[in-house]
Order: structure tokens, then C-alpha cells, then sequence
């Protein structure tokens, strides 16, 4: 099957069978027909697909039930497993791109696979595609990888999908060998939308990179940073984008943070697991800001999300800022507070630890996290980050550079008794 035509029916699929909010289970049901029409570059016309529900995966998170997967087939047989993106309170799962796994959430979706596999292969003897979207995209390629059925499988398109820990990967070669690891990561077609931030995640991407296997989206000039992840910043209508050469500024940004996560040599695989799910936490926050979806969000979270963060974005300003500066410009941020944000990283470069958790401490008392997830701030956040980030180093050298000038004033004035004793 042409990849092109697998990953368009795969998009129509995640914007009919949404998990963003935990879903009625009753208005998706086994035997439920559905249609897709769209077209693709290559083919004339209009292609339709009628499919029927075999099989619908239901997923409780502890917030709710969600419609996480679901089975279909077509007229010939043909069977068509696809995973949906993250719901509400699921980007926590997330974590096991950095460490650990299978998580909750890959374990049902490999039974999930493996009960459709037993139940209805056998009698319609078609082809096996398994698809996704997001987390959806990284539950399908766990599964092309690790199912006992995986030699069935005849492709698998991942879209915008997070990768895997290097234990994860490292636990299949030991499984299932390399020449089968191999066999199955070929079957696998990334699309990816050019800005997008999730695909980028994880300390190693499973499916092959090469121009036969990695697809990049185009993404529409006046698309919001939700868009450029959701799936219909991937569409026109019921068809995918057109394809691009390479990713956006904002992408590179997000791929190169994410490798100065990877080389912290001071993070056990437990502490970056538990990074990454702070990470994973903003990045629901995000989402939820305009989909209505939010995780357990806590200014605690923040305050040492920041703390691991800084750092690594101090180094990454001075390393690469031409990059740094193009993708903050795609948020939208004006020269000026571009020029801010380039400053304060800097000087986050010269401050100690113990001074960066004072100004971090002040910062999150600033934070505040409603009932429902939503972040602001109390006060003037870009006077505070101004003032502290900019004024306080500053006079730290001010005092480091005239000491003694300094001491020699304080005493003059009698704050300080001359005792022959430095202060």
C-alpha cells in the first residue's frame, strides 16, 4: 500500500476517533460503519474507503475512559489498527521515551493488537496496517516492534511521535534479535509535521530516517503552536499537507534541547524519566490551554523543571543562537524580548546553583495553578524576570569587582565595627 495513501486514511482517523477528553464509549461501537474520502499526489481522483469498528480499545487513566484505539476493516479484508494521540491527564505515559517502559499504556495497546490479531485475522486474511498519532504513534511502533505477531504487520506510518529509551530499544535487540529488529523498524514511515515539538522526544528514534521513510508536513503560515502538533495542522480538509525538505527553526530548537537532556551524564535513567514528565506536564498545559485538557500540574513541578532546564538552555543560546533566535521569532516574540530572554540565559550561565534556586524560588511563589490546570501569574512576570534575571547579576560582579572599595565604605559609615576582620 502506498505509504502516502496508509498515512492520509491514518489522519482522517485520529480527527474522527479524538481522544483529547475521556469519550462517551457508547458513541463508538463494534459494527459502526465509517467512510473517508480524500485525495493524494499520485492518484487521480478521490479515493473512498468504507470501513466497519471491529474492535474499540478502552483506556482508564484514573481521570476517565477514553477511546484510545481503534480496530476496522475494509471490504477485502484488510485490517487497520490505529492508536490516538494523548488524552486528558495521559502525558505523563509520555516519560518512557527518556527511561523505563512499557508503560500502562503500550502494555494494552500490544494486547489490544494482539486480541484483534486472534479474533479477526484468521477470517478475513487481508493486510495488517497499524497507524498513530503522538503517543498513538509511539504505541503503534512499540507494537510493530514487540508484538508476537509482528511478521503480520505490513506497515506502520507514525505521526508526530515521540521516540524511545535506550533501555526500551536496547530490550528489544536482546529480545528479539537484531536481524528482526531491523526487519520490523523498516515497515515503519514517519510523517511529521515541520514544526512539530513531540516527535523530537526520547533518546532514540526507532524508525529510519532516510528519504525513503521520514515524510515532513508542510504547516500553514498562520498555524498556532497547538496546531503545529495537533493533526490538523498536518491537513487541507480531509488530505495531508504537501511535503517540505526540511523542519522549521522551531523543530531544530526542540531536537537540540532535547540532546542536551540526553548528555547529562549527572542524570540517573530515573531522574530523566522523571524530567521528562514534567516536561511532559507543560507540554499538556499547552494543549489544554486551548483543547480543554489538563495534567496535575504543580508550581513545584515548574520551579524544578526550570531548575533543570536553565542550564541546559544557557548552554544552548551560546552554542547555537542563530537557531535559538529563529525559533523563538516563530512564537512571536518581538526583537526586544528575544533580546531579553538571550540575556537572562546568558547570565543564568554565571550564577551558582545557590543563587539560581533563590531567583527560582521567587519565580514560583509568583506561579499559580487554578483548579483546572491553567497557569498564570501573579504580578508583573516580565518586571520580576527582568529585574532579577538582569539586575542581579550585575550586581553581584559590582560587588565581586570593588570589594574592597565596598568595605571601605561600609566601615567609613558604620555599618560594620573595624575590627581588623574581613566581612
Amino acid at each position: 500500500m502506498d505509504d502516502a495513501v496508509l498515512a492520509t486514511l491514518a489522519a482522517n482517523l485520529e480527527k474522527e476517533f479524538p481522544s483529547h477528553t475521556a469519550n462517551d464509549l457508547g458513541l463508538v461501537d463494534a459494527g459502526d460503519d465509517y467512510s473517508f474520502s480524500f485525495s493524494v499526489e499520485g492518484h487521480e481522483g478521490q479515493l473512498t474507503y468504507d470501513l466497519q469498528i471491529l474492535k474499540v480499545m478502552e483506556f482508564d487513566n484514573g481521570n476517565g475512559e477514553y477511546v484510545k484505539a481503534v480496530a476496522l476493516c475494509d471490504e477485502s479484508g484488510n485490517i487497520y489498527v490505529h492508536y490516538n494521540g494523548t488524552g486528558d491527564g495521559n502525558w505523563g505515559y509520555n516519560d518512557v521515551a527518556y527511561g523505563g517502559g512499557p508503560s500502562d499504556v503500550q502494555a494494552e495497546s500490544l494486547n489490544f493488537f494482539n486480541q484483534v490479531v486472534e479474533e479477526y485475522y484468521g477470517e478475513l486474511g487481508g493486510d495488517i496496517y497499524v497507524t498513530g498519532h503522538s503517543q498513538g504513534g509511539n504505541n503503534a511502533q512499540y507494537v510493530t516492534m514487540n508484538t508476537k505477531y509482528g511478521l503480520e504487520i505490513d506497515q506502520c506510518i507514525a505521526m508526530d511521535a515521540p521516540g524511545f529509551s535506550h533501555e526500551a530499544v536496547q530490550r528489544m535487540k536482546e529480545l528479539y534479535g537484531e536481524a528482526y529488529y531491523e526487519n520490523q523498524r523498516q515497515k515503519i514511515y514517519s510523517y511529521n509535521g515541520e514544526s512539530d515539538y513531540v516527535d523530537p522526544l526520547g533518546l532514540e528514534i526507532i524508525a529510519p530516517l532516510d528519504k525513503d521513510h521520514l515524510r515532513i508536513i508542510d504547516c500553514p503560515d498562520d498555524a498556532n503552536m497547538v496546531e503545529w502538533h495537533l493533526i490538523d495542522g498536518m491537513m487541507d480538509g480531509t488530505s495531508l499537507r504537501p511535503r517540505v525538505d526540511d523542519y522549521t527553526a522551531f523543530h531544530y530548537f526542540v531536537v537540540g534541547l532535547n540532546a542536551k537532556i540526553a548528555e547529562r551524564d549527572d542524570l540517573s535513567a530515573q531522574e530523566k524519566k522523571e524530567l521528562a514528565i514534567r516536561v511532559m506536564k507543560i507540554a499538556e498545559l499547552f494543549i489544554g490551554n486551548e483543547y480543554d485538557i489538563y495534567g496535575d500540574l504543580k508550581p513545584e513541578d515548574i520551579k524544578e523543571l526550570l531548575s533543570d532546564i536553565l542550564p541546559l538552555l544557557s548552554l544552548y543560546v551560546n552554542e547555537d543562537p542563530e537557531t535559538f533566535h529563529a525559533a523563538m521569532e516563530m512564537l512571536g516574540l518581538s526583537p526586544d524580548v528575544i533580546s531579553l530572554l538571550e540575556t537572562f540565559l546568558k547570565e543564568c550561565g554565571n550564577l551558582t546553583p545557590e543563587q539560581r534556586e533563590l531567583i527560582l524560588s521567587y519565580l514560583s511563589d509568583c506561579i499559580i495553578i487554578d483548579k483546572e490546570g491553567k497557569l498564570s501569574f501573579s504580578g508583573d512576570i516580565f518586571a520580576l524576570i527582568s529585574s532579577l534575571f538582569l539586575s542581579l547579576p550585575s550586581i553581584i560582579r559590582t560587588i565581586v569587582d570593588n570589594s574592597e572599595e565596598i568595605y571601605r565604605l561600609l566601615k567609613e559609615i558604620g555599618i560594620f565595627e573595624i575590627d581588623g576582620k574581613d566581612f
